[in-house]
């Protein structure tokens, strides 16, 4: 049997480099994050780790944000406008930052859809696809969202912290049955997400319905899903080792130059200089990656749409069986 993700990879990993223009696209998604299938579930042990006390750390924020919308409330007239009007540029960037990266999601999955079907792929057409798309992507994301917050940061978290409070074993390791219950529904989310854009864009459906079928193909594929992810997240995790040790190869010359000189300004210019390489290599890393990893997961889930996939555990299994 042919190994369904060696091929969807690859095949995913030629069709980046081919296209180099959709770069700009996967610039833009990857500040949705990549790997997000997982970033939930860090999340969740970092507040469980860092800030068990759930109740009073809420509290104390909307303590602190009351306190600032009353401060603000009794500046004078002019400094209250300008705060107003830098709060609504700032609302502005994010939702134009935010628009870009679902616009980009939209636009990957149909150049893909295009390449499958042998249609003329170009940036321009690919962003005026994902624009006309815009706000049903958004809605399938903040959905998503919604459910996750929901179900994580309304229940889960608190229950959690409030079991941990009590130091009984007993306390400990029903927490831990409350994580590994409710914590991989958020990355189970994450894939009906996926898949649910994917037939927005692709089959065109609307919001719910391509939602609804996004669950669905989840549910008949839950396996391949998982191995897809994990696959994705251990190239992820060796992209940034190889991106941070050439990072380091190429900064720790320029510091070592730095420190030679036994100039502070000059050492303040190299390390400036530094930072600023690391940071083009790792934006240019993460929009090559991000728009590989998105057109891993649109070839997938076409490959899925055909009913022709077997989970690789089963298929492992299978070549064992058949050599008895």
């Amino acid at each position: 049997m042919n190994s369904l993700y060696r091929t969807i990879l690859t095949k995913a990993w030629s069709f980046t480099k081919k296209y180099k223009s959709l770069w700009l696209l996967g610039l833009f998604l990857s500040l949705l994050g990549n790997a997000a299938e997982y970033q939930n579930l860090f999340t969740q042990f970092d507040r469980l780790k860092n800030n068990p006390n759930t109740y009073e750390s809420v509290i104390y924020y909307i303590n602190l944000y009351s306190q600032a919308l009353y401060n603000w409330w009794q500046m004078p007239l002019v400094n209250s406008l300008a705060v107003f009007l830098i709060f609504l540029f700032f609302i502005l960037i994010v939702f134009i930052i935010f628009g870009l990266a679902f616009i980009s999601q939209a636009g990957i999955i149909k150049a893909v859809e295009n390449d499958d079907t042998g249609k003329k792929i170009t940036l321009k057409n690919c962003f005026i696809e994902g624009a006309n798309h815009f706000w049903s992507v958004v809605g399938i994301n903040v959905l998503s969202k919604a459910l996750i917050f929901i179900v994580l940061t309304l229940f889960v978290t608190p229950l959690i912290s409030t079991l941990l409070v009590n130091k009984s074993s007993g306390g400990v390791i029903l927490a831990f049955i409350t994580l590994i219950v409710f914590v991989p529904i958020s990355i189970i989310i994450g894939f009906v997400s996926k898949y649910a854009v994917a037939y927005l864009i692709i089959q065109k459906q609307k919001m719910w319905p391509a939602f609804v079928n996004g669950w669905r193909l989840f549910v008949a594929n839950w396996l391949i899903s998982i191995e897809m992810a994990f696959f994705v997240l251990i190239i992820n995790l060796c992209l940034v080792f190889v991106v941070s040790l050439l990072a380091l190869l190429i900064v720790s010359p320029l510091m070592l130059i730095g420190m030679a000189s036994y100039s502070s300004s000059a050492l303040g210019i190299i390390i400036g200089i530094c930072l600023t390489i690391v940071i083009i290599i790792f934006i240019f890393a993460g929009a090559v990656f991000s728009t590989w990893q998105n057109t891993a997961w649109t070839m997938l889930f076409l490959r899925l749409e055909t009913g022709k996939a077997l989970p690789k555990i089963i298929r492992w299994l299978a070549s064992k069986l058949l050599k008895k």
